[in-house]
């Protein structure tokens, strides 16, 4: 670990990435027709809106986590964020504010809270780590709404 953390800063090619993967997201929401954005798609997929709400409520719990305050994760929090993204502009300005203010967190946090282990439904982790999945959490729900994009017959990279 010492030979990486002596030619990488790791923490900031983490906010780095968190800010490239906002900046995405939020062009890709602002391209899927208004219209659609609550709809689900073939009678089984979330809306696009709760694939957002979801990464986006990730993301804020981790902050949250990094700031001392650990509660376990529960679908409602989903439920709850989605409720404040039933418009596209909504969701951009909710993406932006909660990316922002994780990246923040994680600039700020101790090496004693980064290293900190938790537990999560999936196992124990370090909260690090959890900071590493909700940053990828954003890519990978990201591609879901470039699918949705293509099935809408929009082939079109919104973020370039």
């Amino acid at each position: 670990m010492d030979t990486v953390t002596q030619g990488i800063d790791a923490r900031q090619e983490l906010v780095n990435w968190l800010h490239g993967v906002v900046h995405m997201t939020c062009a890709d929401i602002m391209a899927v027709p208004e219209e659609k954005w609550t709809q689900s798609f073939g009678g089984c997929t979330r809306p696009t809106y709760e694939l957002i709400a979801d990464a986006t409520a990730f993301a804020n719990w981790i902050r949250e986590a990094l700031h001392g305050t650990f509660t376990p994760y529960d679908g409602s929090v989903i439920n709850n964020m989605g409720e404040q993204m039933k418009t596209r502009e909504a969701a951009v300005a909710k993406v932006k504010e909660v990316g922002a203010s994780l990246a923040a967190a994680i600039s700020e946090a101790s090496i004693e809270t980064l290293n900190k282990t938790v537990q999560v439904p999936w196992g124990e982790q370090k909260l690090y780590s959890l900071a590493q999945t909700a940053v990828s959490h954003f890519w990978y729900h990201d591609g879901q709404i470039n699918y949705v994009q293509c099935l809408l017959g929009d082939e079109q990279v919104h973020w370039q």
